[in-house]
């Protein structure tokens, strides 16, 4: 019966990785743009970033776009370092028209502040990213490409730089990529499974429409998630996610694992609000399944079920090597096999952690603790 649980679980594990990681692809045609560009805002809210700011000006100032059709929102959410004083000095040395706003005493979060320059931006077309990010230096032009035709919000991958090579990096790289092949699978299917707000663009009518359908006000996160839940409701054929190098942006991993964590479990906590329950049902399976197969592993110290142990983990580690084989390179991620191995053992480990945070403790994000 044992043999027979562990193999019904790895078919559906199988299942529920392999068919994304094969179709995710990378859309490198180039997106014609007429003379005439459109009008974009590029809205970014900032939180103790002050590290961050000097390589996000540089990476703004390299972007391919007329100067005079592309504006940048920065929104300070109550930052208790210097960035903001940073900014003001510094901001002359960008070639775009500039706004510096700040989040209203009664309000915090990154939700709020993009509301606030969603709100004030100029420019029809938004493009809404982090203030630890860097950009190819087409990005601008390439989204703007696709919001001309026919799509209200676009959703683009994000990936995950590190100085070091350790198995925590090895971890995010992987995961990442993983959880770009889902985000495309499940937008594709009309699901508003995962998004990543460092790297959303959309029509400034289209958040306004999804503004009367939220019911988040008063969530700290999912800024992101809420609003590709809303705009698929809106308009489904209008919602893509599209993956190409121009269209890539790039931030930092966590340098910890207790961050990493934080993180985790931010992201995670929001999706039982949602209406669309898939997401929910999804982490539930992840979690159920992770708990099987730690149980599993007890089979390795004397059990009485070692061979259906053997089977989760060979199992495991033959579909995760297989998918990460289809999608480490087209994120030109480099990861050890050592690495693979080890983060594919520790991956259940984790979704159990973040599991029991989201039901019984909290997380701290910026500076804030929140609860959940």
């Amino acid at each position: 019966m044992m043999v027979l649980l562990s193999i019904l679980a790895m078919l559906l594990y199988f299942y529920s990785l392999y068919p994304a990681a094969v179709g995710f692809s990378q859309d490198e045609s180039k997106h014609e743009l007429p003379e005439n560009f459109p009008a974009v805002s590029l809205v970014i809210p900032f939180r103790n970033e002050e590290a961050n700011l000097p390589l996000l000006l540089q990476s703004i100032g390299h972007l391919d776009y007329p100067e005079d059709k592309l504006e940048v929102v920065f929104i300070n959410d109550h930052s208790e370092d210097a960035g903001m004083d940073w900014l003001k000095q510094s901001l002359s040395s960008l070639p775009f028209s500039v706004q510096l706003l700040e989040t209203p005493a009664a309000s915090e979060g990154k939700k709020a502040a993009l509301r606030v320059g969603i709100t004030a931006a100029t420019n029809p077309l938004i493009i809404s990213t982090d203030a630890d990010c860097q950009f190819h230096p087409g990005w601008i032009k390439s989204i703007a490409g696709i919001l001309q035709h026919e799509v209200s919000l676009l959703a683009a991958p994000v990936k995950l730089t590190a100085e070091s090579s350790s198995v925590l990096h090895s971890f995010q790289a992987m995961e990442s990529a993983m959880l770009m092949a889902i985000t495309a699978r499940s937008i594709a299917d009309g699901k508003a499974l995962l998004a990543n707000g460092a790297n959303l663009s959309f029509h400034k009518s289209l958040f306004e429409q999804a503004e009367a359908l939220r019911r988040d006000e008063k969530l700290p996160g999912g800024d992101d998630i809420f609003l590709l839940e809303a705009a698929l409701k809106i308009s489904r054929q209008s919602v893509q996610f599209r993956a190409s190098e121009a269209l890539t942006v790039s931030t930092r991993a966590e340098e910890t694992w207790n961050g990493l964590l934080n993180q985790r479990t931010r992201w995670a906590s929001k999706v039982r609000f949602q209406a669309d329950r898939s997401g929910f049902v999804t982490q539930i399976v992840a979690a159920l399944y992770s708990l099987g197969f730690v149980i599993s592993m007890f089979g390795f110290i004397g059990g009485e079920h070692r061979f259906s142990a053997t089977i989760m983990l060979a199992g495991k580690l033959l579909i995760d090597y297989l998918c990460m084989q289809k999608l480490l390179p087209r994120f030109g991620y480099q990861v050890p096999l050592l690495h693979q191995l080890l983060a594919s053992i520790i991956q259940p480990f984790i979704v159990l952690s973040v599991a029991w945070r989201v039901m019984f403790g909290s997380y701290q994000w910026r500076g804030r603790k929140y609860g959940v």
